[in-house]
């Protein structure tokens, strides 16, 4: 695919008006929804396909009207909360009718188990939803039931027991014995929001009982928390975040269950977001990636997914959970030379996206901050009419 660049003279690609330029002319294009655009995810999959437009038409869904992400698209339209499910999918049917995308990505988790509802109950848009039936749906929001699925597998996951289990207490008082620290997480829920570590029985006893967590043991190294509250006399710091390093084994399984794609990264990991990446070479690994590829496809989960893993000494890689979505490290994955934005859109829409000017991989991706404009005009009219640009 040969694709049209255009910019303003401030520099900056004008999207709604080229492809305004392009639809006068008869000139169709693939079409992306990206559900939740407003999210760090949503920032991922702009970035990725960045490089396609204004050949790939973006569109995107999101519940706030302030979010900057919503003006990257060349249409955005407002929407209830995903936790509404009746009123958002009424909004999402209305925008599937006027856009008609090609392809439909989850910027959040929440999607997930409604889009692979939708998946199913709307045959006339299921292969436009990049996801798996709602019997994995579970398996790849929820901890523990990701946990029971990877066991009755013989797949390696770390050990995990519901908080509110019978059994919860005896198995935590062992793994804390054997470890020396646990890790208490949210069963649903991703970048570390809500987990806790606890290092004592005290710790344990306020988290036992709770129906919304599970219990791991901790199986990466707790040194930096434990000098951390050994010098707590002395106050806490106002700001604080150790790095953590995580092993991601990525997938992209193709619409008819094909693997696309598979690539390891090493991930230092700080506050819950991908700081540096690097590509991950082990055998090991390698094969706990693709044995989880393998397993995913055959159970009929469809796109871009990832386990992810911390490495013991003693247990070796252990998978702490799953990503069903293009993940917060979509685009590091794609500096680093695998391209799954390319290999989705190309699998779904069956036409070939390349990347334009070429990409060259780099052995290291790390993270920048950066500071963007929000236009309170476009925030209003998007707020008042429910989409953006209006004209349209």
């Amino acid at each position: 695919m040969r694709l049209v660049v255009a910019a303003t003279e401030a520099g900056l690609v004008d999207y709604p008006a080229v492809l305004s330029c392009l639809e006068t002319n008869g000139s169709t294009m693939p079409t992306i929804l990206i559900l939740s655009v407003g999210s760090l995810v949503g920032s991922n999959i702009l970035d990725a396909v960045e490089a396609f437009r204004p050949g790939l038409r973006v569109v995107g869904i999101n519940s706030q009207a302030q979010a900057p992400n919503n003006f990257r698209c060349d249409h955005v339209y407002l929407a209830p909360p995903a936790c509404e499910a009746d009123a958002y999918w009424q909004r999402v049917e209305q925008v599937l009718e006027a856009e008609n995308p090609d392809v439909i990505l989850a910027g959040r988790d929440d999607d997930i188990p409604l889009m692979a509802h939708w998946r199913e109950y709307y045959p006339r848009w299921a292969d436009r939803f990049v996801c798996g039936g709602s019997q994995l749906a579970l398996p790849m929001t929820d901890k523990l039931a990701g946990h029971d699925w990877a066991t009755a597998r013989d797949l390696p996951f770390a050990p995990t027991v519901a908080a509110n289990a019978a059994t919860a207490t005896q198995q935590s008082t062992a793994w804390l014995s054997d470890f020396g620290a646990l890790i208490a997480k949210p069963r649903s829920g991703n970048g570390s929001r809500g987990i806790r570590l606890l290092f004592d029985e005290t710790a344990l006893a306020a988290t036992l009982g709770d129906i919304g967590l599970v219990i791991q043991p901790y199986l990466s190294d707790a040194t930096p928390y434990r000098r951390l509250q050994e010098n707590s006399n002395s106050g806490w710091p106002l700001f604080w975040t150790p790095a953590l390093t995580q092993f991601v084994a990525q997938t992209v399984i193709g619409p008819d269950g094909e693997i696309l794609g598979r690539f390891d990264m090493e991930a230092t990991m700080i506050a819950g977001r991908c700081e540096r990446a690097t590509a991950f070479v082990d055998p090991e690994f390698r094969n706990i990636g693709d044995r989880y590829a393998a397993a995913l496809a055959e159970a009929g989960w469809r796109g871009p997914v990832n386990v992810q893993a911390v490495h013991h000494p003693r247990l070796g890689f252990r998978i702490i959970e799953f990503c069903a979505r293009a993940a917060g490290a979509l685009y590091p994955r794609t500096l680093l030379g695998f391209d799954e934005m390319a290999m989705t859109l190309s699998a779904w829409t069956k036409k070939p996206f390349l990347r334009s000017p070429t990409l060259i991989a780099t052995p290291v991706a790390v993270r920048l901050t950066r500071d963007v404009g929000l236009a309170v005009d476009h925030c209003d009219a998007l707020q008042e009419k429910g989409e953006w640009p209006t004209s349209c």
